[in-house]
């Protein structure tokens, strides 16, 4: 098989988005102050001995576990209305849905991950000579809509 090297792309090119509206009729808002952007996707593993399989272990698929994390710039403007948002929506608790997406959400074709979260972190980190940043973590929240992390292309 063929590597098609031609097709891949670099992390900036990829986006983060929140959506300022519903699950069913999504407004996704770019979140552009945004720097490294990781999602962590494991699965625990329980082990189950059965002597049929003996001296092998075998193992059983546990719970799946998503992380997502960002740095966001923190601006003294207070026109950043996306760090603001995320600041606020961490101190009430607010469940807000994310798109991590591999282009412009707008554009045909752009595959994304759509996770229904709780931001648990929200960290800042002001070092002397580099620009103040947040470090923000959410992780999918129980919601009673049934909207579970999924896969979508626009």
């Amino acid at each position: 098989m063929a590597t098609d090297i031609g097709n891949a792309y670099l992390g900036a090119e990829a986006k983060l988005y929140y959506n300022a509206a519903t699950y069913g009729s999504p407004s996704w808002t770019l979140m552009e102050n945004v720097g490294d952007v990781d999602l962590t996707d494991s699965r625990s593993v329980v082990e189950a001995p059965i002597r049929a399989q003996w001296p092998y272990a075998n193992n059983l698929v546990g719970k799946q576990t998503l992380l997502l994390s960002w740095n966001a710039l923190k601006t003294k403007s207070t026109t950043d209305a996306v760090t603001t948002a995320m600041i606020t929506k961490y101190e009430a608790g607010t469940v807000t849905e994310f798109a991590i997406a591999d282009g412009a959400i707008a554009s045909t074709g752009t595959k994304y991950r759509r996770l229904t979260c709780v931001i648990s972190k929200a960290d800042e980190n002001q070092p002397m000579e580099s620009p103040v940043m947040c470090a923000f973590e959410a992780v999918p929240s129980v919601n009673n809509s049934g909207n579970n992390p999924s896969r979508a292309t626009a």
